[in-house]
């Protein structure tokens, strides 16, 4: 016995189904909402939730931006700016404090782009602080993507992660101490 193939009663159903699919497609396409809340889970040294933080954002930044979420939920060690044209491919110390107990020296490190590769601070007697000092790497994007404590520093086993949505906004922000997450910080 032998089939005839069948032809479609519809010749434009195809054409329908594509021009459906678009139009279901292009009415969810809609214009990315920024972050409105914040979030940060702080974790215990075996990995279990300590404690967890939500707050809506208030106000508005041209963009969030580490120096946002450092300002207004969490406290991230950074430098005064990530980018300097002035200080390309050099190293700037200032000092403060007039006396040996209270003296502190902050210092930047700048690649020949004039981007941050390095930054810290010394420790601190009188104020009970040891310091830190660390390590700048930059996406293809050139956001800073990790901040790594240095090798020779108090900071040595911290370790910062940063991801970013498309409009350059911070997404997420992972706090690592000795190689085991201690923060994690979300913009949602």
């Amino acid at each position: 016995m032998y089939l005839k193939p069948v032809k479609p009663k519809c010749v434009m159903r195809p054409f329908f189904i594509l021009v459906l699919m678009l139009c279901c497609s292009a009415s969810f396409a809609q214009e990315a909402k920024r972050a409105s809340s914040f979030k940060a889970i702080t974790y215990n040294i075996d990995g279990s939730v300590w404690n967890t933080r939500v707050e809506l954002i208030k106000g508005s930044a041209g963009i969030y931006d580490l120096y946002f979420v450092d300002k207004n939920f969490y406290t991230i060690p950074l430098p005064a700016s990530f980018v300097s044209e002035q200080y390309k491919s050099q190293k700037v110390e200032t000092t403060n404090g007039n006396d040996q107990k209270s003296k502190r020296t902050k210092n930047v490190v700048y690649d020949e782009f004039g981007r941050v590769v390095g930054f810290g601070i010394t420790g601190c007697l009188i104020c009970n602080d040891l310091g830190y000092q660390f390590n700048v790497h930059y996406n293809v994007n050139n956001q800073v993507d990790t901040m790594t404590g240095a090798p020779d520093s108090f900071s040595r086993n911290t370790k910062y992660e940063i991801r970013y949505y498309a409009n350059g906004d911070v997404r997420q922000i992972d706090h690592f101490i000795a190689g085991k997450l201690s923060v994690q910080i979300t913009l949602f």
